[in-house]
């Protein structure tokens, strides 16, 4: 039997045509920090709910428990700015910089508003929710908005208070003794409830003498109104404003219980005598009843009984910004935050480990000196990752503890660029040649010194200037070609060129180095003279990256001869801002740029596939990272947003076939797909009879593939058994296994 399906197959094999692979993309996460809390409430139940940056966090103090919410999971948006729990209808509402209002009950389900969100109003941030006999009363960036909670509609909208300007952003809202109070940056108004509160005559401007008249808070204490600018808090008390407090701090928000009020600032809490009870940095405060929330840039803090806690906040990444991203042989990912676009964020180095994320800093390791890194890559079983103006911190990503050294002008050869106080030394890329050496670019700002250093395998050191013009250095990305040539991108904005460099495998004699530089001026194919990022694929290319588009040289060995490069510009990606590019094993190349990413065949060149968040759960379209977990077929997606990452067919082909196939039997209308696993590289399958008969031809690079049932007319199959023959072109084996087919 088995003798008859390979001889058939052999004749199906030798007439038969390749179909190109498909790519599929499933199993879609996100992962955003809960760290930064911006706003907070407690609910009728006792839970504590926080608002943040990647999304919404809810903190059982009984338990301890944590549930967890962003857009991948019921939220349609991630920038919490405001949160409020109506205590009557005991449901939760949430708003978000994007005016969206998510609706939470008891049981965690959630209502989307997106009246707000999808208008036409210039700045649609929720700044402050409010509940007020049934009705919802919303300060944003244009105005108030009145909602009917039973009723679940807007009854009102107010684009003009008083003599203010149009849809202007109001700050903080508050209804005492049936008046709403407004705030905004042209002070503080008023408007009787029994009167149309969108009719802009009807409110009433409270003046007060300060040169600043940005009100940025309201709260009621005892029978006054209390209200506050960056510096100053205010009292109205019976139609007259008296200053009760100046501070020398930003003043964030003003919160009050029935005998005290506390003043919440960019670095600590004062209370109504001027005693600050938290020196800790804030971004604002809730009082219910004798329980203080104290919402900080590490977590939600409990402030009671004059004792606080440690910042509470669920196990998330430290922030929400992955500009370099790399992964180690055992699948931990390891990310950066600052890029070119913010040089100096400070993030740290961030791990993400079965699950669990750790981040490390210049707290628990003073060796660091910043925390702004930058890059990060493993290279020959080191993790190296590089810190804007310190130097490079390195560690054995595979030891537990971790222990990191550091690498500086104190101990290495790098020359960084004098300042007024200290020496500023970047190094913006490192890559290892086939020899086992590690190579790091030396930015200077057109000072003398290393354009490159190479630490090399026997563990000595050497500099090496730019022979092509030895004071420029305004140097950031680097890549190894397969003929050991270094090419060297100039910073983006230098507008330079790219240099390439050569030593010829000998570190001490220079006399032998090879080196020049190419630019748009002699290859118009060059979008512009500084690369964002180098990558070279298998078969030897160079992919460049640009502000402006793609170009790929095909012979970069050309230059150790002398001859002609040969460059072309890949029209795909005509005018794209290229930020990373990641090269997969199945013969793609992932393109991270301001528009989503572009995958396209480095074998072709043909674009295979356009992912944004037109068609896919991004959120947004400025992809500044991208690596890929070849072992599980994982892909992950670096934004400022969160980290993404997708499930894929893109896995490492295996040397020889272990064909296993899922689910069987395999059921066609409930299963959609069959995962044929276990292929080795430069696979093309047949799908036959038990009869030899020819179903359905596929093809791809990947371990792992998949069949949705269907013939090559298009037609699902009929019930029955099937055989998937592989054979690979690369090692000429093959590979079978029957499934079970069930067309219900």
């Amino acid at each position: 039997m088995w003798k008859k399906i390979l001889f058939l197959v052999c004749l199906l094999f030798c007439k038969s045509s390749i179909f190109s692979q498909n790519l599929f993309l499933f199993d879609w996460q996100l992962y955003t920090s809960y760290k930064n809390v911006t706003v907070s409430t407690v609910d009728n139940y006792g839970n504590i709910w926080c608002g943040t940056n990647g999304g919404i966090f809810v903190y059982s103090p009984s338990d301890k428990s944590f549930k967890t919410f962003n857009s991948m999971n019921g939220l349609l948006s991630n920038n919490v700015s405001a949160i409020h729990s109506d205590s009557i209808s005991k449901l939760i509402f949430a708003g978000f910089s994007d005016g969206m209002i998510e609706i939470f009950t008891k049981d965690f389900n959630i209502r989307h508003i997106t009246s707000i969100s999808t208008s036409d109003f210039p700045n649609l941030k929720i700044n402050k929710i409010i509940s007020y006999n049934g009705f919802l009363y919303i300060a944003t960036g244009f105005g108030i908005v009145v909602y009917d909670i039973n009723k679940g509609i807007f009854t009102t909208s107010v684009v003009k208070i008083a003599n203010w300007d149009r849809t202007e952003n109001i700050n903080s809202i508050y209804i005492a003794n049936n008046k709403i109070w407004a705030s905004s940056k042209s002070g503080i108004a008023y408007c009787e409830l029994t009167k149309f509160i969108e009719i802009p005559s009807n409110w009433e401007v409270v003046e007060f003498l300060s040169t600043n008249q940005n009100v940025v808070s309201i709260t009621p204490f005892q029978n006054q109104l209390l209200f506050c600018n960056s510096r100053e808090v205010f009292a109205v008390d019976n139609n007259s404003i008296i200053n009760i407090a100046e501070v020398n701090d930003e003043i964030i928000e003003l919160i009050s219980s029935r005998n005290s009020y506390w003043i919440v600032t960019r670095n600590g809490i004062i209370d109504k005598e001027g005693n600050n009870i938290y020196t800790n940095e804030c971004n604002g405060g809730f009082l219910n009843d004798n329980l203080m929330l104290i919402n900080t840039t590490s977590g939600i803090v409990i402030f009671q009984n004059n004792n606080s806690s440690n910042p509470i906040s669920p196990n998330s990444p430290s922030n929400n910004t992955f500009s370099s991203l790399a992964i180690d042989k055992n699948g931990v990912l390891w990310s950066t935050s600052a890029h070119l676009q913010a040089l100096f964020y400070k993030g740290g180095i961030t791990k993400f480990e079965n699950g669990i994320w750790e981040n490390f800093t210049s707290k628990e390791f003073p060796i660091f000196i910043t925390d702004n890194f930058y890059n990060v890559a493993i290279i020959n079983d080191l993790l190296y990752s590089s810190s804007v103006g310190g130097g490079v911190a390195y560690c054995n990503p595979y030891q537990r503890p971790l222990q990191f050294s550091f690498l500086s002008e104190r101990n290495e050869k790098f020359v960084g660029t004098k300042t007024e106080t200290d020496t500023f030394l970047f190094v913006g890329d490192f890559k290892s040649d086939a020899k086992g050496n590690t190579w790091f670019t030396n930015w200077g700002k057109q000072t003398a010194g290393p354009i490159l250093l190479v630490r090399a395998s026997d563990g000595k050191s050497y500099p090496f200037s730019n022979c092509y013009k030895s004071d420029e250095r305004r140097i950031l990305k680097l890549e190894i070609d397969n003929y050991g040539t270094k090419w060297i991108g100039s910073y983006p904005g230098e507008g330079i060129g790219i240099f390439y460099f050569n030593e010829k495998n000998t570190f001490e004699n220079t006399s032998d180095d090879v080196c020049g530089i190419i630019s748009t001026s002699t290859y118009t194919s060059l979008p512009d003279n500084s690369p964002t990022v180098i990558k070279k694929d298998p078969n030897g290319c160079l992919w460049l990256g640009f502000r402006q588009g793609l170009s790929i040289i095909f012979n970069p060995s050309a230059v150790l001869s002398n001859n002609q490069l040969i460059v072309r510009q890949i029209n795909h990606l005509n005018n794209q801002y290229i930020n990373d590019i990641l090269i997969d094993p199945t013969g793609n190349a992932w393109i991270a740029t301001q528009n989503g990413i572009f995958v396209v065949s480095y074998n072709t060149f043909e674009l295979v596939k356009i992912i944004n968040s037109s068609n896919s759960p991004l959120k947004t379209n400025n992809i500044y990272s991208v690596c890929g977990n070849f072992d599980n077929g994982t892909i992950y997606l670096g934004t400022d947003k969160g980290l993404y990452s997708v499930r894929t067919n893109i896995i490492e082909p295996k040397d020889n076939f272990d064909i296993v196939c899922y689910p069987q039997p395999f059921k066609i209308s409930k299963d959609e797909y069959l995962s044929i696993d276990g292929l080795a590289s430069n696979t093309e399958l047949k799908i036959i009879t038990v009869n030899g008969e020819f179903v359905r031809s596929l093809r791809t690079s990947s371990r792992k593939t998949f069949w949705d049932g269907r013939d090559t007319n298009n037609k699902k199959v009929s019930s029955g058994v099937y055989f998937v023959v592989g054979i690979s072109e690369t090692t000429n084996s093959t590979g079978v296994q029957k499934i079970i087919v069930i067309n219900e």
